[in-house]
């Protein structure tokens, strides 16, 4: 059981593809590179290496990807992440997982926002929807970023995000009238902690995990039609091309 208790409940979300549709890590990129676009040449690394992504694995490629905002001024780095988590929080949120953040609100629920990407924007984006807690991937950032920059907690993802909750808020277990919500498998451990589970968009084994569990499944209308189009937007945002819609 938890060592810190809810009056009523708990709702625990991931962000990326599950509050919103997009990496937002990829779509901050973006948003720096339209204001700067010689940082474009920072990312040469990354392409680079890409082939190389499950060798290497996913906090060595996240660290290497975020070299397109090296050398950037603290104070910088910290404004852009403010206007960009407004401008996710006005255009972005799925309704449908909006309305279910709402709703545990309405209920007392204590809502608490777990995202792998870099909480330099996932603070902010969490306040503006209202979370009581919100934990993201600490980015060590000094009076400028640095290239290849340290996470002193680790990717905040899969198992790490069961073990911040642990450090940061006592949870351990199940937690008691809990509903969890992500896109992903990496999020199972997570999952693992709440009662009720709701997959927003699941294919493959994490699919497969939904419908053997009988979770409830929310399928919010994409800002693509198609893997091809998400993959070319994606390139377009790496190179600082893609224009969304306010």
């Amino acid at each position: 059981m938890s060592e810190h208790s809810s009056e009523k409940g708990w709702a625990l979300f991931d962000l990326d593809q599950t509050i919103v549709p997009w990496d937002l890590q990829v779509l901050f990129c973006n948003f720096v590179i339209q204001k700067e676009g010689w940082r474009r040449v920072l990312l040469i690394p990354f392409f680079l290496l890409l082939p190389l992504a499950k060798v290497l694995g996913s906090e060595v490629m996240k660290r290497v990807f975020m070299g397109f905002s090296w050398g950037m001024e603290r104070e910088k780095l910290l404004a852009w992440g403010r206007e960009f988590a407004e401008f996710v929080h006005e255009t972005l949120p799925y309704p449908e997982v909006v309305a279910e953040i709402e709703r545990h609100r309405r209920e007392g629920n204590t809502l608490v926002l777990v995202s792998a990407s870099p909480e330099v924007y996932v603070s902010h984006i969490g306040k503006l929807l209202g979370f009581d807690h919100v934990f993201g991937t600490v980015v060590e950032v000094g009076e400028r970023l640095t290239w290849f920059p340290p996470f002193p907690l680790g990717n905040n993802k899969s198992v790490n995000k069961v073990v911040r909750l642990h450090d940061e808020l006592g949870l351990s277990g199940v937690l008691p009238n809990s509903e969890g919500y992500s896109d992903s498998k990496a999020d199972l451990p997570m999952l693992e902690m709440c009662e009720k589970v709701v997959a927003v968009h699941p294919e493959g084994i994490f699919a497969e995990k939904a419908e053997a569990n009988h979770w409830r499944v929310l399928t919010p209308e994409k800002p693509w039609k198609n893997r091809t189009q998400f993959a070319l937007d994606c390139l377009k945002m790496m190179l600082g091309c893609y224009r969304p819609k306010k």
